[in-house]
């Protein structure tokens, strides 16, 4: 899989975040198929801002990245999920105290929640579903 290796493994993380940031209000950054045909983005955490929507075009998939420490918000806890360190991770989106902000589009956001972790503690062991709710692995 493209995010097997945790040093590549947010390629396109600053690039959309970027977008977004410098997107006015009242319009959209769009996700759409590349011109090699690429239809694939795969990100860490992405900020929305007030009036700025993320439209996935029909065919294009973004993709979580596997690795915690990607989603780490600072406690070095991502992915492990231990009672004292319940919310160690951010989100793959966030839109907290936005307005006139959307995810739109026909496309398809694929968290990953059932794929192997690729770093950290549970790397190759634990899934973010297995991590959330404690679980060993089948």
């Amino acid at each position: 899989m493209w995010d097997a290796n945790a040093s590549s493994s947010n390629p396109d993380t600053a690039r959309i975040q970027d977008a977004i940031d410098a997107c006015p209000a009242g319009q959209a950054v769009k996700l759409v198929t590349g011109a090699s045909g690429d239809t694939g983005f795969l990100s860490g955490p992405l900020r929305l801002k007030s009036g700025v929507s993320l439209w996935i075009d029909r065919g294009v998939t973004l993709f979580a990245s596997r690795n915690p420490a990607d989603f780490d918000n600072g406690a070095g806890m991502c992915g492990t999920a231990t009672t004292s360190n319940k919310k160690s991770c951010n989100p793959l989106i966030l839109a907290q105290t936005t307005t006139g902000s959307a995810i739109l589009g026909d496309g398809t956001i694929d968290g990953r929640g059932g794929s192997l972790l690729t770093s950290g503690a549970n790397a190759g062991r634990r899934t973010w579903w297995d991590v959330a709710y404690g679980l060993a692995p089948a």
